[in-house]
């Protein structure tokens, strides 16, 4: 090696190894202060995956239960207040029972997932899985027994999994059944709700109740942790077992299953309109909102409207749990 040569290595090692050895101490500092703030702030988006059959179901990685807290006692904000950190367009879950309006606001379901709670006066369990934007609430009683639930940090078909505190058996939300535990094949029965916007909430029930910010939690509510993730085209966040072309992986729908069998209606196309339909001896209306994010379902019993057990989630999870499922369309 000549004098240049030798002259121009050593320059490169004493500029490079500086750099070098402050790239290793950012890297340190940033991964000790994830594991520092860990206690503080569990995202979303740090949930495991399931995968395995319903009878075995490997957890990777082996996430303590409720990383991802349950609420048990949450408090509720009038629809004043509320309206201070709520925009128009932000969607919340709505559930009515005996004229007590209550809504959980997405923002703060998405760090939460469960919710247990009464209202008007009957228990239930309030659920929402970010990965395929299912809200649905149950009637926690099966074969007579209450349960309550919390989260087991665990997916199983790119959706959350809970568990009951009762007899520690796993429940997959989307599918609403148990899928492993003394309880594997019980299923949950699935009470109205509808996913609603807050402008719509807080013109329809002014009077309502909002599940308030106060959870007992420190995590960025009013932030959309779950931005860009519901665009129709893209793939399910984690794997699944089967899916279906028949419409865009994330095209949100609503469905009804009746007599075992079950139908979809794209939101879509009931923006700003009313879907007329039969189905299994039903006659049923949906009715959109104006701009094509939500949209609520009712029978039509005796002329009147009663609103219908739905689940309201994207299009792929709703196939997985309805493979023979029907699709609505408008007639030519």
């Amino acid at each position: 090696m000549n004098i240049r040569s030798h002259a121009n290595t050593q320059t490169i090692t004493t500029v490079l190894v500086p750099i070098l050895l402050l790239a290793v101490l950012i890297f340190v500092l940033f991964f000790m202060n994830n594991i520092s703030n860990q206690d503080n702030e569990i995202r979303p988006e740090q949930e495991s995956v399931v995968l395995g059959s319903d009878d075995t179901i490997p957890i990777i990685p082996d996430v303590p239960k409720d990383a991802i807290p349950p609420l048990d006692s949450p408090a509720y904000d009038s629809t004043t207040i509320s309206d201070e950190w709520l925009k128009d367009d932000d969607i919340v879950l709505a559930v009515v029972i005996n004229d007590d309006a209550r809504a959980y606001p997405l923002k703060i379901m998405n760090w939460h997932e469960i919710v247990n709670d009464t209202i008007g006066g009957k228990e239930v369990t309030v659920t929402f899985c970010p990965l395929c934007d299912s809200g649905i609430v149950f009637d926690p009683f099966v074969n007579g027994q209450k349960l309550t639930f919390g989260n087991t940090g665990a997916l199983y078909e790119s959706a959350m999994v809970m568990y009951d505190r009762q007899t520690e058996s796993y429940w997959y939300q989307a599918g609403a059944r148990a899928v492993r535990g003394s309880l594997t094949g019980e299923r949950l029965g699935i009470l109205p709700s509808r996913m609603i916007t807050w402008g719509d909430w807080k013109t329809t029930y002014p009077e309502g109740r909002v599940l308030s910010l106060n959870t007992g939690h420190s995590r960025p509510y009013t932030r959309d942790s779950f931005a860009g993730y519901d665009r129709p085209d893209s793939r399910p966040g984690f794997p699944v077992s089967v899916e279906s072309d028949r419409l865009p992986p994330k095209e949100r729908i609503v469905g009804i299953e009746l007599n075992g069998k079950g139908k979809a209606y794209p939101v879509k196309l009931a923006q700003g309109t009313i879907l007329k339909d039969s189905f299994e001896g039903k006659e049923i209306e949906v009715v959109g909102d104006s701009i094509g994010r939500t949209a609520e379902v009712f029978f039509i019993e005796d002329g009147a409207r009663v609103p219908a057990p739905v689940v309201s989630e994207f299009w792929f999870s709703w196939f997985i749990n309805h493979p023979e499922t029907q699709i609505f369309s408008r007639p030519l």
